[in-house]
């Protein structure tokens, strides 16, 4: 007598239960070990920027500009990987060509 069993449900809830933890510390990673140290060059560029002068003070409006656009890009990862945690949006690799 043979007996067959499907564990391939089994294994996409394992799959989709690693899945959601690899997402969560990637989350929890970039809040945490990514926003915090953008948060505090940010403060520390505006600290900067009330004493400088000339060429020193463009620079930093430079830095001050990429890292807030680094910040809004990492806020708008999250809230991507929020809107597919809950299953609004589904995203899937594709190649494409830049040109």
């Amino acid at each position: 007598m043979l007996l067959l069993r499907d564990v391939t449900a089994g294994l996409c809830l394992e799959t989709e239960c690693m899945e959601n933890r690899i997402l969560r510390n990637t989350k929890r990673s970039l809040s945490e070990e990514v926003r915090g140290p953008l948060r505090t060059l940010l403060q520390f560029c505006k600290i900067l920027k009330e004493s400088a002068i000339g060429e020193t003070a463009k620079l930093l409006d430079v830095l001050q500009q990429g890292l807030q656009v680094t910040e809004l890009n990492v806020g708008n990862i999250l809230d991507l990987s929020n809107y597919r945690q809950r299953g609004k949006i589904n995203l899937h690799l594709e190649e494409f060509d830049l040109r």
